[in-house]
């Protein structure tokens, strides 16, 4: 079906749900008091439950005391055990005078760093924790909190206090809604009658059950049963659809159940990439220099290959079996995209199996030297090893290593020393953990940044493709990325030399075909790195995450140069762990045609395209390559705030207005399948101002 009969279709909108998968966990006893507005396919699984809710903040990595030495253990321990306790005591006072008069108590100021610690270590934690009741479905958890909860007016005081000073406290029910798939561990302590809760997207807190121990045990089950479910199947994304209406008419115009005909199909966007299309698009079809091949044809050869590709027309499929055969999971070097103008290809593989005997392989020398022939006679291609040196050569010891232009004589080898998914996700933890700082007082906040290295990783990802781009664009010369396996570091690297090369890639289409292409249909693992459905492992990391932070770097500084605003890259870092859609599930294609995603799970494009009117950048312009300054580029490399300052605690506790109120009034008319947080909703408003 063609964009435009799909797009007069999303201006409708109906409901249906796939019928559940049935857990033994169901503790479900009566509905809910609390009205909560489900999306398709999703279902009540335990009723309202009391509760504690604490927000597991973290102290400052540093004092603010201007002076030398300020003890910053000291002020850590007071900011973490303070909030509550002292915003308790110092509102209650002032507020009792203000609740008489009828107006809400004024803003209180957090503690000074310099408050005794001796008095901060007397004050338990359980002071500042919210009263309010559990409920949870298929899909997510949801505490409540309402001053009528509490145990007094100190409770109510300082949550008003809290409100108006924090920000994660500003959309507290959406930072106490968590979609299950999200949720990275949960702990439990009997000890202290309490669930510990950590998310993907940088949120902690704490459930306490005080003389509710079976509650304890049975809500543990079931996080666990619907977090990380025994059978992939139970993933919530099996049970959703997209209705096909986008506006609520009335009160009775959603239902749990709808009809398959009032939703849209499953199929829509899952052939958002057409291998053929692209490289028709690209000009490919007809340049003698390159053809297809099927040698993948059922995945047999390369499982976390697509089952096309494209390779150098000399090279005949007797050479591609036998050069798989000399590459870290027979990942052989293989074609993404050829430079329309001068040739240039971008290729992109895993490492070699050098070893240290030193091995060889004439069928994959010929494949390379095929590549680099197929711009040029004896034209020299530049093999990009996103690694440091030092973790190819330490590769050889397990077999592996990296090409020697004394055996590759076409082929010039460069590093680009960008560190491996462990150091970015521990990179990532650190920057999360800074986030979550009770107060932003912090006078050392842009050092504190830099230690997590997390901006300094993004801008070595970043010198690495401007270094691709000129290779290509400027000198002309055919490239060939790798890392170890060609999916992680390879697949970021490849990907952002195309955004910028080619602007159809910087359109809202051509987006999520550069996603589809280099990142799902090649391999990337969603499944180690996103952990979707299961508890994590050591191979968890935020890989794609990363990548999206880059991209929103260069949007952020070349607005022009983009179709889409910011609001579509943090719609797509939103959904990245909810398990809603079938997109980022499993981490082949092989993997999801086995389970056959397109036919069972709806496609994150469908979602996205419903709101392309205001994801739109109004001051795009096309046909440009973005060629940034490198000085320029990196020096403006900041923290992506909807992705990692979100919940933290903000300077201001003024309420600034937004520009366009009617973003939100449209939210409200939507079926809830089609609504969108109130933190999307708000950046959206300053990216589509009113009209005059």
């Amino acid at each position: 079906m063609q964009n435009q009969q799909r797009h007069n279709i999303l201006t409708k909108m109906a409901a249906w749900s796939i019928q559940a998968p049935v857990n033994p966990h169901n503790i479900m006893t009566e509905n809910p008091s609390v009205p909560l507005s489900k999306i398709d396919g999703e279902r009540d699984v335990m009723a309202e439950i009391k509760c504690e809710f604490q927000f597991a903040f973290s102290g400052n990595s540093q004092a603010s005391s201007t002076q030398p030495g300020a003890n910053s253990e000291v002020a850590k321990k007071t900011r973490f055990q303070n909030p509550f306790s002292y915003l308790k005591q110092a509102s209650s006072s002032a507020s009792k005078d203000a609740i008489d008069a009828g107006s809400s108590s004024a803003p209180v100021e957090a503690p000074s760093t310099t408050s005794s610690s001796s008095s901060s270590s007397s004050r338990h934690k359980a002071d500042y924790k919210l009263p309010g009741k559990l409920m949870m479905t298929s899909y997510r958890m949801q505490f409540y909190y309402h001053p009528s909860m509490s145990e007094g007016e100190a409770d109510a005081a300082a949550f008003q206090s809290l409100l108006r000073r924090f920000r994660i406290l500003r959309r507290v029910h959406e930072y106490c809604t968590v979609a299950l798939g999200t949720i990275l561990r949960v702990e439990k302590s009997e000890k202290h009658h309490s669930l510990e809760v950590e998310t993907k997207d940088h949120r902690r807190f704490h459930l306490s059950f005080h003389g509710q121990p079976e509650i304890l045990v049975k809500v543990h089950e079931l996080l666990m049963s619907y977090a990380f479910p025994s059978s992939f199947e139970y993933v919530f994304a099996f049970c959703h659809r997209l209705p096909t209406n986008m506006t609520l008419h009335d009160s009775t115009a959603y239902a749990a159940e709808r009809r398959a005909d009032e939703c849209l199909p499953l199929q829509w966007d899952w052939d958002v990439y057409a291998p053929q299309a692209e490289w028709r698009r690209q000009g490919l079809l007809d340049n003698p220099q390159w053809r297809i091949s099927n040698i993948n044809q059922g995945y047999a050869l390369i499982p976390s290959y697509p089952s096309q590709l494209l390779v150098p027309a000399t090279v005949p499929d007797e050479v591609l079996s036998e050069a798989s055969s000399f590459r870290s999971i027979g990942r052989i070097p293989c074609v993404t995209w050829v430079h329309r103008g001068n040739g240039a290809s971008l290729s992109r593989s895993s490492q070699p199996k050098i070893g240290m005997s030193n091995a060889i392989s004439l069928a994959d020398e010929d494949l390379v030297a095929a590549i680099a022939n197929a711009n040029a006679p004896n034209q020299t291609i530049h093999i990009i090893d996103c690694r440091p040196m030092s973790s190819a050569m330490a590769n050889r010891a397990k077999g592996y290593g990296v090409e020697s232009s004394l055996r590759y004589k076409q082929a010039t080898v460069e590093f680009m020393n960008i560190p491996n998914i462990h150091t970015m996700r521990d990179s990532a933890k650190k920057l999360k953990h800074l986030s979550l700082s009770l107060t932003c007082d912090n006078l050392n906040w842009y050092a504190d940044v830099e230690e997590t290295k997390w901006l300094y990783y993004l801008r070595l990802t970043l010198k690495a493709t401007l270094h691709v781009v000129d290779l290509m664009h400027v000198q002309s010369a055919s490239v060939l990325i790798h890392c170890s396996h060609g999916w992680d570091r390879t697949s970021q690297l490849v990907a952002l030399a195309q955004l910028c090369l080619d602007p159809y890639f910087r359109t809202i289409q051509g987006f999520q075909v550069l996603v589809e292409k280099d990142f799902l249909a090649f391999g990337h693992p969603f499944q180690m790195r996103l952990a979707n459905g299961a508890k994590h492992t050591g191979d968890y990391s935020p890989i794609f995450l990363q990548f999206l932070d880059c991209v929103w770097q260069l949007q952020q500084q070349y607005p022009s140069f983009f179709e889409f605003n910011q609001g579509l890259l943090c719609l797509l870092a939103d959904e990245l762990y909810s398990c809603r859609f079938g997109t980022f599930l499993l981490s082949t294609q092989q993997e999801r045609e086995a389970l056959r995603l397109r036919d069972t799970t709806t496609s994150i494009w469908t979602y996205l395209n419903g709101y392309r009117g205001v994801l739109e950048n109004r001051t795009f312009v096309a046909d440009q390559v973005l060629l940034p300054t490198q000085s320029s580029l990196l020096r403006g490399v900041t923290v992506w705030p909807h992705v990692f300052l979100r919940w933290s605690a903000q300077a201001s506790a003024v309420d600034i207005p937004c520009a366009n109120s009617q973003v939100f009034v449209d939210n409200e008319l939507r079926q809830p399948s089609w609504r969108l947080s109130h933190s999307i909703l708000s950046l959206l408003a300053e990216l589509n101002p009113p009209k005059h």
